[in-house]
């Protein structure tokens, strides 16, 4: 897995193999949370097509509904714990 774009403060794409995940902060001041999403086939066209305004929008958009209970929220604990790691050995490399 991999890092392959971010929004400072804001949100991290990753790729792993043909998946690719978002993982947006949602920060409401005492209480912050990540929501993390799968992209579906069709996100994943948009985004070839867009690139990263596409991303931008539907960051904003989870960010706008930015509810921990995201119906769309990774279940995958491993899967959430390896988007952590990964994120957070990104962020050692690039202080």
């Amino acid at each position: 897995m991999q890092v392959i774009d971010h929004e400072p403060g804001s949100w991290f794409l990753l790729q792993d193999g043909e998946a690719v995940y978002l993982d947006v902060l949602c920060d409401r001041g005492m209480v912050s949370f990540c929501v993390d999403i799968q992209l579906n086939p069709e996100e994943r066209e948009l985004y070839a097509r867009d690139g990263r305004d596409y991303i931008v929008s539907l960051a904003d958009e989870l960010l706008a509904r930015s509810d921990p209970a995201e119906p769309r929220q990774l279940r995958d604990r491993e899967l959430q714990d390896r988007i952590t790691a990964t994120i957070v050995a990104w962020n050692q490399q690039h202080p």
